[in-house]
């Protein structure tokens, strides 16, 4: 199971008979998501990550 989540990425949910259900992931997967977590966590740096996402989206891109 540790090679499959490592190699694949995959997420494993693990269910447990006698306990809470766990699941099993990569810690890059899982640093990623409390990241993504916290940078939307207020909704005033959401709105300035959206600002900063369509400015870029509908801005030509330098050119060497």
């Amino acid at each position: 199971m540790p090679n499959s989540v490592n190699n694949n990425e995959d997420i494993v949910v693990v269910v447990r008979s006698k306990g809470k259900t766990v699941v099993v992931m990569r810690l890059e997967e899982y640093n990623s998501i409390q990241e993504t977590i916290y940078l939307n966590s207020t909704l005033a740096n959401r709105a300035r990550l959206e600002t900063s996402i369509a400015r870029i989206e509908t801005t030509k891109p330098l050119q060497k």
